[in-house]
């Protein structure tokens, strides 16, 4: 099976009761909410979490369990990209959705939102912090 059958077959297991919200608070001050995240974008986000989990599980299980190293760095690894692969298309897939082709910043927040904010140069990192 090659892994785009893997990933349609990954994202059908995906239940409603699996789904991963993100959690990232809405910035009243910052943010213009366009819409909420269909079920498929919830399902690519929760799949992409998912994957990064494991890839980050894996790099644990190397560096502490004693199985075969090797084995566990190479399942990070393909984790991690596979992590990639979705996050680049859920990006795509939300900015094709709600036409935020044009939008300096777009983000997705709890509750499954949809945002687009204007560039702050760091703003985000400041929000994250608090400063």
């Amino acid at each position: 099976m090659d892994w785009l059958e893997v990933f349609q077959n990954d994202l059908k297991e995906i239940q409603e009761k699996d789904l991963i919200n993100p959690g990232a608070p809405f910035d009243d001050d910052h943010d213009n909410h366009v819409g909420y995240a269909d079920d498929y974008l919830r399902r690519l986000y929760t799949l992409m979490m998912i994957y990064q989990k494991r890839s980050e599980l894996a790099l644990l299980e190397a560096k502490y369990a004693h199985r075969d190293r090797a084995s566990a760095i190479r399942q990070a690894e393909e984790f991690r990209n596979k992590a990639k692969a979705v996050r680049e298309v859920f990006w795509i897939e939300l900015n094709e959705k709600f036409s935020l082709w044009d939008k300096p910043a777009v983000g997705i927040r709890d509750g499954w939102r949809v945002v687009w904010s204007e560039s702050e140069g760091g703003g985000f990192l400041r929000r994250l912090f608090g400063e």
